[in-house]
Formats: C-alpha cells, sequence, structure tokens
C-alpha cells in the first residue's frame, strides 16, 4: 500500500470513521484483514492496536513524532483528505488537549471502528462479526 493511502486509512481507522460516507470510509474488511497479524482469522485489538503502530511510523512522514499537515501527501487531491482527516479526528485524538496529536497519541487513541465491529464485545473481531460489518457497508454504499 503506498504511504498516502497508508495515511488516509489510518486517520480513518479514528472516529470519524462512523461518520465518514461509504464513498470516503475504506472497506472495513479490508482494515481487518491487515491487522490479522498472526493469521488465524481473528483480529485481537492488540493486533489491531499493533498494526495501527506499524501505520504510524508511515503516517508521521517527516518523522517528528507529530501528525499534521506537514505529513500530508504531495498530490492536492490526496493532501487535502489527509488535512480534513486530521482536523476532523483532532479532539478525539489529541489526548491531553494541547492541540497537537502525537504518534503516541494516536496508537492510543480511540478505537471506534474495532468497538463497532467487536459486537459481542470480547475484544476480537471474528470472522462473523467481520462479514456482519462489510455486509453493513455495502449496503450503506448500495444506500448512496
Amino acid at each position: 500500500m503506498k504511504p498516502h493511502i497508508v495515511a488516509i486509512t489510518a486517520l480513518m481507522l479514528a472516529p470519524g470513521i462512523a461518520a465518514a460516507s461509504p464513498q470516503t470510509a475504506p472497506d472495513p474488511s479490508r482494515i481487518f484483514e491487515k491487522a490479522d497479524l498472526n493469521g488465524d482469522g481473528l483480529v485481537t485489538r492488540d493486533e489491531f492496536l499493533q498494526k495501527r503502530t506499524e501505520m504510524v511510523h508511515r503516517i508521521d512522514r517527516n518523522n517528528d513524532g507529530i501528525i499534521d499537515d506537514l505529513d500530508a501527501p504531495k498530490r492536492e487531491r490526496m493532501r487535502r483528505m489527509f488535512d480534513q482527516r486530521v482536523r476532523d479526528n483532532a479532539g478525539a485524538f489529541d489526548l491531553n488537549g494541547d492541540g497537537v496529536i502525537t504518534t503516541d497519541e494516536f496508537v492510543n487513541g480511540p478505537t471506534v471502528l474495532f468497538d463497532q465491529v467487536d459486537t459481542n464485545i470480547d475484544g476480537a473481531v471474528s470472522q462473523t462479526e467481520l462479514s456482519a460489518a462489510r455486509d453493513a457497508f455495502e449496503a450503506m454504499k448500495a444506500a448512496q
């Protein structure tokens, strides 16, 4: 996956995913497939957070420990999408309220997408839960 796509996908793992339109939201199955680090078909919260940790290093393109517009992709369209996602999700990820999203705050920020898909609240996303999320995502896309 190209770094600018990774950056936008990672930011979509943020709380704004719930309100994102189906056209701009990532397919949840793709996110969880990549997060199944041991390939057992079950994505634990730890795997999900570990994948987020890997992704934040790609998002912070200038390696300054802060996610901001300096990390946005060079292409203008992708830059605007990136900048908007950062603004939309800043409040949820700025855990200390200083107006800056650090890589640590991003990694340890809310896991709304995981929580929405983990419907039985057992700390892991099964293939059944993932299939239900995929079906709901496709239904949202079809309704648009």
